[in-house]
């Protein structure tokens, strides 16, 4: 299971390498993650899920990763969600997340299988544009992971090859992907605070929450 050992370099599933970037570029700072899994689900339940379940907890920094099961279908169907339905779910997550007091980090879905009948791969692009819009519209940042995943190809390794389930999981080096384009947003030179707090994560369905106070963006790029 990608829960054994988390939040430790043992588990090297990208929330875990997240917070173990975190915790080497920032050691005197306390980290709190938090585990909000929603396995399977899309960015509907995830206004309310983060209105039940998180906001309590009053997180720092919100990082959401909604957009392969959006897009998901069976072959010649519709998405599961269509990508305006998608647009306006992740909308409605930030003013949530705002209004609670909570930072927010988009990170776009990386490309599944292009062999798939479904076309997933070829909708995919739709949902991540769809996310780099919003986050413009809504001025925070935006980590594309899906940008990162293509450029793999510029360094001799097929992307779909990074899947290990040949369908739509990451492997070991496309975890690696992901963490590496988050992590990039915590840049050094920004003074180091006592607590970086209440980070929470979820894998599957890929809702990525995380609060952090200390190396936080403090512009909205797109990386």
């Amino acid at each position: 299971a990608w829960t054994l050992n988390l939040w430790t370099e043992k588990n090297l599933a990208y929330p875990s390498r997240v917070v173990s970037g975190l915790r080497k570029q920032f050691p005197s700072a306390k980290l709190e993650p938090i585990q909000a899994v929603q396995g399977g689900t899309t960015s509907k339940v995830a206004p309310q899920f983060f209105e039940e379940k998180l906001a309590p907890q009053k997180p720092d920094l919100l990082l959401i990763a909604f957009g392969l099961n959006d897009a998901n279908s069976t072959i010649g169907g519709k998405p599961r969600v269509s990508v305006e339905e998608y647009k306006e779910g992740l909308r409605g997550v930030i003013a949530k997340a705002r209004a609670a007091g909570t930072e927010i980090m988009l990170v776009t879905p990386m490309q599944p299988s292009p062999f798939l009948k479904s076309g997933i791969a070829d909708r995919i692009v739709q949902y991540r544009d769809a996310m780099l819009a919003l986050a413009k519209e809504e001025n925070v940042a935006c980590a594309d992971v899906y940008g990162a995943w293509l450029r793999q190809a510029d360094q001799g390794t097929p992307p779909f090859s990074q899947l290990h389930n040949w369908i739509n999981h990451p492997g070991n080096r496309g975890h690696g992907v992901y963490a590496s384009t988050i992590l990039r947003f915590f840049t050094d030179g920004k003074k180091e605070t006592s607590s970086i707090r209440k980070f929470s994560s979820s894998l599957a369905s890929a809702m990525l929450v995380s609060a952090v106070t200390a190396g936080a963006p403090g512009a909205p790029p797109t990386l």
